[in-house]
């Protein structure tokens, strides 16, 4: 029972992409297509890296929040993280008792993990906006601040989420906690570009690379709502 060390090891793993312009548009449009190209790779590649943070299953790519193993058990082995299941298959549980399930995630998390964030996509955040208690008060909370989307439970909510699931049958749709705590990301920081006008005369190639990883470190830092029963 003595806490002990581990050693993580996380790989890094290479995006790239060879996109390719013609030298005479390069040279008569009137906007920088070359500035251009170099902003839609950085975007391409930092949408597959949040996908991969969230939903990655670590071959050739980080292994990702929801792609751990989920037990119901509150005794956690190393690898796996706590799920707690809303009891309806592809939902939640009839009103006014849909957002109970909220309080036991709540409730399941340690206390010490002061960081604690409601994360989900928009599409999730739409459906637990319109969850009420027994007296018809919706439990989410608004929040006018600029760039803020309410609390849940009195917790922050996220719904920046953007490539979690959508609810469905056994969706793993919410998580709840510390998410700079539990996960680790491992990023070399710009993205690498070398220029090639002379191997494919007369188009001027960009290949382009980034090296990232990522995995969960600390399994008990959230917990994960599955809509199941």
């Amino acid at each position: 029972s003595t806490p002990q060390l581990a050693r993580y090891r996380i790989e890094t793993n290479e995006l790239y992409a060879f996109p390719q312009i013609t030298q005479k548009l390069l040279e008569d449009a009137e906007v920088d297509v070359q500035a251009w190209l170099i902003r839609k790779i950085s975007t391409t590649f930092g949408r597959f890296e949040s996908n991969a943070f969230i939903n990655g299953d670590g071959a050739n790519k980080p292994k990702g929040l929801l792609a751990q193993a989920l037990t119901t058990n509150a005794n956690l082995s190393r690898g796996q993280v706590q799920k707690i299941k809303t009891g309806v298959n592809g939902g939640f549980a009839a009103a006014p008792n849909g957002w109970l399930k909220f309080a036991d995630v709540v409730a399941a998390l340690r206390a010490d993990y002061a960081n604690r964030i409601w994360a989900m996509n928009r599409f999730t955040l739409a459906e637990v906006m319109k969850l009420q208690d027994s007296d018809g008060r919706a439990i989410w909370q608004p929040n006018f601040a600029e760039g803020q989307m309410g609390t849940l439970m009195g917790f922050a909510v996220d719904a920046g989420f953007d490539h979690m699931p959508n609810i469905g049958a056994a969706s793993k749709s919410i998580i709840f906690g510390d998410i700079g705590r539990a996960y680790q990301i491992i990023d070399r920081k710009t993205v690498s570009i070398i220029r090639d006008d002379l191997t494919n005369k007369p188009f001027v190639g960009y290949y382009a690379t980034r090296r990232t990883g990522g995995n969960v470190i600390d399994n008990e830092a959230y917990k994960v709502m599955t809509f199941e029963a």
